[in-house]
């Protein structure tokens, strides 16, 4: 379908690599890009994808590569027609 898998997760991307768990293994496997490690609301972070500084962008194909995301933070809002509003991205507090 031309589709990519992007995961977050609050796993640290050293546990993942060791991890022997089948679902972990699976998930890695098809997916394009990770974001690893735990929010820390205590370290803010100005990459767009990265909520915080301790998290880590890993590149699991070449589908993308760090310059497709620069340093400026976006977001972007969708409004439904029933006036259902979705927030993607990281808003600064």
């Amino acid at each position: 379908m031309g589709l990519s898998v992007f995961i977050f997760t609050g796993y640290p991307w050293e546990e993942l690599q060791r991890s022997v768990d089948p679902g972990h293994r699976a998930l890695l496997e098809v997916s394009d890009l990770l974001v690893a490690g735990p929010y820390d609301r205590n370290l803010p972070c100005k990459h767009q994808l990265l909520a915080s500084a301790n998290q880590q962008l890993v590149f699991l194909t070449d589908r993308y590569r760090h310059f497709d995301f620069g340093q400026k933070r976006r977001v972007e809002y969708r409004i439904g027609p029933d006036g259902d509003v979705r927030v993607s991205g990281f808003p600064i507090d």
